[in-house]
């Protein structure tokens, strides 16, 4: 009889792991004061999921912003690790505010929340894994809240004020 680990384990695994490369390069400036400066520059990691093959695990590292932009919610960037090799991806990046990464069912693309755009509505994307341009997958009037793969991988499910539930075709 072979036990496996559960998903939940490789996501609080690897939320722990994350959390300690943060703590780690935290603490590497040494000084043991935290300056105002300091807590505008912590980053910290969260919403970790590992794709089903278990090679990758995408998470999101919150940014907070600086204290000379315009006032809002810290941004929040997709990551990717390889389990395998160590490496590391910054996959979307800089002013962004990504949301609920998921793995597609085969893990070869990676599905997250995001609006794009001044007045943009917050909308269901998706990239591959092996990089390349996001697409926008979803449009509903009102954005999108919450999704999830369906198993084929060829469609999603999503929740929105409109709509209750309803899918797409990939």
């Amino acid at each position: 009889m072979v036990i496996r680990p559960s998903r939940s384990f490789f996501s609080i695994t690897a939320s722990v792991f994350i959390l300690m490369i943060s703590i780690h390069a935290s603490a590497a400036h040494g000084s043991g004061v935290v300056t105002p400066e300091d807590m505008l520059s912590v980053r910290s990691c969260r919403d970790a999921t590992i794709c089903p093959c278990g090679e990758w695990i995408a998470y999101l590292v919150q940014i907070q912003r600086t204290a000379c932009e315009e006032a809002g919610s810290a941004y929040s960037e997709l990551h990717l690790v390889s389990t395998k090799t160590g490496e590391h991806r910054p996959f979307i990046t800089g002013k962004v505010n990504i949301s609920s990464p998921r793995f597609s069912p085969d893990g070869s693309k990676i599905a997250f929340i995001t609006a794009r755009g001044k007045n943009a509505k917050r909308q269901v994307w998706m990239i591959p894994v092996d990089g390349g341009e996001a697409v926008q997958v979803t449009s509903p009037a009102t954005g999108v809240s919450s999704f999830r793969w369906h198993p084929s991988g060829d469609r999603i499910a999503y929740r929105s004020k409109a709509v209750s539930y309803t899918h797409l075709t990939l």
